[in-house]
């Protein structure tokens, strides 16, 4: 229901069409292109995955700060630990509704071929743990910060040192 949703739906969506026909621009269809096509939408879901999920996750335990509400929380029979818990799962439908606007575009370079189950396995793989490990670098610098708008740059400074981390890893 918020907009924020439907905003981050349209963004993935156009910005991999845009990639899609970039790539695809006057050539013939053949096996190569569904490939190129794979690696640029993968290139960008993992890019936008690493820049998004964190920003949109960076305020969740900050913004309650200001309000007030923390100490709300804090007086029911939830421990710290269920809290962030809980604000984790409720963001973590925003990362994964990212990856659920790619599902219907990753059709178009499997049905032109050169692209067999294992990439599409492995590239989902890639694309799950990162959304998990840009929701906790979110989630990190919104218990670190005081005020919400200093979330915001602290979780994409955890972001870029997790994907370095990550991808250094494989």
């Amino acid at each position: 229901r918020h907009s924020m949703t439907y905003w981050s739906r349209v963004i993935m969506g156009v910005s991999v069409m845009i990639g899609l026909i970039w790539v695809a621009g006057g050539e013939t269809i053949h096996q190569e292109i569904g490939s190129r096509m794979f690696t640029l939408l993968n290139s960008v879901v993992f890019m936008a995955i690493w820049l998004f999920v964190p920003l949109l996750t960076a305020d969740s335990l900050a913004r309650e700060k200001p309000e007030g509400t923390l100490g709300l929380l804090f007086m029911t029979h939830l421990r710290a630990r269920e809290i962030v818990l809980g604000k984790s799962l409720m963001h973590s439908l925003r990362g994964v509704n990212l990856l659920l606007v790619i599902i219907p575009l990753q059709i178009v370079p499997v049905v032109l071929g050169g692209v067999s189950w294992q990439e599409l396995v492995m590239a989902g793989a890639i694309n799950i743990s990162s959304v998990a490990l840009a929701l906790a670098s979110g989630i990190l610098a919104s218990a670190i910060s005081r005020e919400w708008w200093h979330a915001f740059p602290l979780a994409l400074l955890f972001s870029s040192l997790m994907m370095f981390a990550s991808t250094a890893l494989l």
